[in-house]
Parts: C-alpha cells; structure tokens; sequence
C-alpha cells in the first residue's frame, strides 16, 4: 500500500480548495487559514509538505517561512504566489522554499511538486549534516578585526549579557555563535531570534511559549525560545526592533530567570546566557523612547563593536578566497575557475556599504553568471556597473550612526555650555546615561 503524503496548506479557502482537489488521490490535506494556526498545526508533528499562499490575512508570508524554518527546518515548503511578483519569489527562493508555484495553479503541477518535496523530506538523515551545519568559520587577521576577535575571546569566558553592535551585514551572527563555542556552554543550545521578524502578539508566543488553548490554534501548549536555549546561549538578534510591550518581560527573565509562557498560569526557571545584536546604538533608542533603559543597562554588561568591512580591507583577500570556493562549491558546472589578482585588488578598494553579506553576495553572482575561466577586473564592472562608483564614493568616509549621534551628543554639550543636565533634557535621556556615554568615549 502506498504511503500517503501528510500535506499542510496554509491559504485562503477557495485555494485551499483547488490544492486539496489536485493533491486527493495520494495526499492527505490538513487546511488552514492563518499562518498562526499553520504554525500551530506544523509544531503538532506528522507534516511532510507545506503549501502556504503568499497572501495570509495575519502575519507576513516571509516571517511564517522564518518561524517554519526555525520550527521544523526539514520540512520543505511550497509557495503559491502571482505570477508577477518576481520580488517574492526571489526572496522565498533566498528563504529556502522548495518551490514557488504560480496562479492560476496548474494542478498536475502542483502535483509533481508535492511529490518531489516529500521524497526529499522522507530520505534517510544525511551522516555528514552535523559537520555541515557546525559553526561558519570567523575570517580576518586584520588589526582591526583581530582586535574584535579577542575581545570576544575574554567575553566568551564569561557569562554575563553581551551587546554586539556593528553594521548590517557585517557578521555578528557568527560573532554571537562564536562566543557561545567559546564559552563555557559550548555543549548546551544555541538559539536565534530576530526580535525584529514578527509582530509581537505572535513573538510574544515565539519567545515565552504558550499553554494549550491560550489562542486560537494553540492546540498544544509550547515551551518557547527561551526555555529551548535553557543551559546555553539566546541571541537576540536586532534587538532594537523588539517591540516595547516585550522589553519589559525580557528584562524579568534576565533579572530573575523567571518566565510565563502565554496563557499558562505558573512560572518556570531558566539559566541562559543572553547574547544580543544590533546595528544602531541602542542608547539612540533609549533618547528616542523605544526601547528601555533599564533594558539597555542589563544587556549592556559587555559590549563589543563589530567593524564595517571598510576598517578591515586586509581581510578582503582572505574573505574572496573563502566566499569563492563555496561559491564554486554550490555550483560545480561554472566556468568560473579563478579571479585575477587585479580583480581582487578591485574588490578590496570598493566600498561594500553592505559589508560581508555584500561582498558573498557579489562573489556569488559572479560564479553562476560568469562565462571565463578567469575573472578580470574589467569583467566585475559588468556584473555590477556601481562597483567603481562606490569605489570613489568610499573615500568620503560616510559616518556611522554611532558616529553621527555622538556627533550630536557634543553640539548639544557645545550649545548648554558644557551643562551636562541641560543637555540631557533636550537629548530627552537621563543624565546618568549622559555621563556613561562621555565616560565611554574618553576611554
């Protein structure tokens, strides 16, 4: 007898409709109408495929694919998208979907589609995933970077809170992962969070965990990230985007290790290590009232910035030759064999505004699209027209944001005088937090 396909669709019901039809003869279809109640149904277990649709009424397609993909990454997943919205598709793709099917749906399509994706699903574990899925390698021997590395190295010795704070892309993720090899925890769980990916009714439940029946769709109760990293290390990653009705419950479980998941009407104890990201200073956030500062002072222990890739250019090299072999690894059949020294060259003088991620993303790109065996320099003007533009542009030293505000923190000193409790009025901060940052910055 065959084995019938469990197949999860998350849609509206006149979709939902024309899949469970295509899909009859060997699937069994669970429908859903919200991402919240497909998440729901997906941690209930036995799911082999799901096919969502990129229009959900609560929450975005691309935070549901995130969440699934936290939640039970082995298992593939559809999109059922319009026929135009090449954005989308795009980005499902970079998110991991195993396929983006367009409307109007061609059903024997959809079919073959499902079929494939549960084959992949029910194949036997890989041996050699575990080595795979180890910790990305940390590259650069820079002064700069090598001065980051070591600061992490003594951070990772303790297990206070630590605040990474670098631009986007410049890898704090492997920073933060980084640190929890390190440390003493090395042998309990790592967990991510983007506090900035979901809105906070559903981060609320991502987090804390919920009880059965605290919401509609919480059929089974939910222990929570928080509770998952217990004995090992949370990352917060954009921690600045953490909604304001969530900072004061994180801020309980780091004072106290105390939480309660939603609904439930106990609480737990957890020991975690709390890690913590961002891209913008978060004392800015304080003075603009988003974001706590009671917060800010319990994850603000130890703080380490993260250079742009413009500070470390002698790592450049070092980090093509890296990003290139797992380019030509992801893609064996390209011509591309080798890039020339020039080439090279060229690309550690560009300006990279979008830091590592940028820089793997071009070297990528240049892989799959390239048609020599050896790349020239003149051949990544063609692969991107802008990267001489930014080249010149990089001698301008755009500041950074930290730059700027602190730049701002000064005038207004300069304006009141040097009145340190007149200035912290109009900077809308305390003055405490005024003398912390002077104190910072005089080193």
């Amino acid at each position: 007898m065959a084995v019938r396909t469990n197949v999860l669709v998350v849609s509206d019901a006149h979709t939902a409709a024309v899949v469970r039809s295509a899909l009859a003869s060997a699937c069994d279809c669970e429908v859903v109408e919200s991402g919240e109640a497909g998440l729901a149904s997906l941690g209930r277990g036995h799911v082999d495929v799901v096919v969502a649709d990129e229009s959900l009424a609560d929450m975005r397609l691309l935070d549901l694919l995130e969440v699934m993909a936290a939640r039970s990454p082995t298992v593939p997943v559809i999109v059922v998208g319009g026929a135009g919205d090449v954005a989308s598709a795009a980005e499902a793709g970079r998110r991991g979907v195993f396929e983006y099917v367009v409307k109007p749906l061609d059903t024997l399509a959809l079919a073959r589609s499902v079929e494939r994706a549960a084959g992949v699903h029910r194949q036997p574990p890989d041996p050699n995933a575990r080595k795979r899925t180890s910790a990305s390698p940390v590259i650069g021997s820079s002064a700069r970077f090598t001065e980051t590395l070591q600061a992490i190295e003594r951070v990772a010795r303790s297990t206070a809170p630590v605040l990474l704070v670098g631009e986007t892309g410049t890898g704090k993720d492997l920073l933060a992962e980084r640190i929890h090899t390190l440390g003493p925890r090395r042998s309990h769980p790592f967990v991510v969070v983007n506090a900035g990916a979901l809105p906070a009714t559903l981060l609320d439940s991502e987090l804390f965990g919920h009880a059965a029946g605290a919401f509609t769709g919480a059929t089974r109760p939910r222990r929570g990230l928080v509770a998952e990293a217990n004995g090992g290390t949370l990352f917060l990653d954009e921690i600045a985007d953490l909604p304001l009705e969530l900072q004061g419950r994180l801020l309980r479980v780091i004072e106290t290790g105390a939480i309660r998941a939603v609904g439930a009407d106990h609480e737990r104890t957890v020991d975690v290590r709390f890690i913590a990201a961002t891209h913008e200073p978060l004392a800015v956030a304080v003075s603009e009232k988003r974001f706590r500062e009671d917060l800010f002072f319990r994850l603000n222990v130890l703080d380490v910035r993260v250079p742009p890739l413009r500070e470390r250019r002698d790592d450049i090299p070092a980090l093509v030759a890296h990003f290139f072999a797992r380019a030509r690894a992801r893609t064996p059949h390209s011509p591309v064999a080798e890039i020339a020294p020039a080439a090279v060259e060229r690309l550690s003088q560009a300006a990279w505004p979008g830091n590592v991620r940028e820089l793997s993303a071009f070297i990528e790109r240049l892989v799959v699209f390239g048609q020599r065996a050896r790349v020239e320099a003149a051949d990544l003007e063609a692969l991107d027209e802008a990267l001489v533009l930014r080249e010149d542009a990089s001698d301008l030293a755009i500041p950074t944001l930290r730059e700027l505000s602190l730049r701002h923190v000064e005038e207004v000193l300069a304006k009141t005088n040097g009145d340190r409790a007149s200035a912290a009025v109009i900077l809308g901060i305390d003055v405490s937090t005024l003398y912390r940052w002077k104190r910072r910055e005089s080193g």
